[in-house]
């Protein structure tokens, strides 16, 4: 079963990789856009070489696989604090892209030219690298819309893609870019103003949540591989083992609510 489990796993990279060659992007660009699945096949991985670890040693199906859904979902969890970092980074940024944007449009009238004077500015990461990534698809001969869809389509929070929206409808249909950044300069400088007084954090909550999780898995660990009598009645009895199951079973459950909630905020 296990072997079975890992061939599907291969088979499912080597058509994910041959896929890829038909596209058109970079492999770079790629990766960017489809992090998050790599970061699920690793943890999918994980799960089945973990658990069949575990099962050699227990022999118990169902509890080895279930205590494996912890570590296996540590990955995860470092991915989406990651992931929670480049959110804030890109909303504490676009302010200053706006501002960017604003002035060189008074130089001249043109969407593209404003990207790249915005580009030379070298504006800070992640904002920065996703102007960058734009530019060089432009020189790669894709057309400013395409570039713009692509851009879209990596950025992490909504309210740079509205940003890159307007930019785009800007250059489709015409108008005063100087205008439409000055207006969404002063929506955004609002909007910084109001999360200032908010004083909105949540990514130090996740920090938060997400070390004690680690914490309560270490102490599991130790509860469990201590020698003594709790090692012995978790490892070597029919109900030591199916009440580790059960422990682990709610804890990987209670992670994956834990996390769900966390994403709406």
């Amino acid at each position: 079963m296990t072997y079975l489990l890992l061939n599907i796993c291969f088979f499912m990279v080597i058509a994910y990789l041959s896929q890829l060659k038909k596209t058109r992007y970079d492999i770079r660009f790629l990766f960017k856009k489809q992090r998050g699945k790599f970061v699920l096949c690793i943890c999918f991985a994980l799960f089945i070489i973990i658990g069949s670890l575990i099962n050699k040693r227990l022999s118990n199906f169902i509890t080895s696989y279930l205590i494996a859904l912890m570590p296996a979902s540590i990955p995860y969890l470092i991915y989406d604090l990651a992931k929670s970092s480049v959110f804030t980074k890109e909303k504490e940024g676009i302010t200053s892209l706006l501002m960017v944007l604003t002035k060189w449009s008074a130089v001249r009238n043109d969407a593209v030219y404003c990207l790249q004077k915005s580009n030379d500015t070298k504006l800070s990461k992640p904002i920065g690298g996703y102007i960058n990534d734009l530019c060089i698809r432009l020189e790669k001969g894709m057309s400013v819309s395409e570039a713009l869809i692509a851009c879209e389509k990596t950025v992490l929070s909504e309210e740079l893609r509205y940003v890159l929206i307007n930019i785009r409808y800007a250059y489709e249909k015409g108008g005063d870019l100087y205008k439409i950044f000055k207006s969404l300069e002063n929506q955004f400088f609002k909007i910084d103003e109001e999360n200032f007084k908010r004083k909105i954090n949540t990514i130090s909550d996740k920090y938060a949540v997400y070390t004690a999780i680690i914490m309560v898995m270490s102490t599991f660990c130790m509860v469990v591989l201590n020698k003594g009598q709790s090692r012995e009645y978790y490892l070597n009895t029919e109900a030591g083992m199916m009440l580790l199951g059960v422990f682990a079973g709610l804890f990987s459950i209670g992670i994956f609510i834990i996390v769900k909630v966390i994403k709406r905020y």
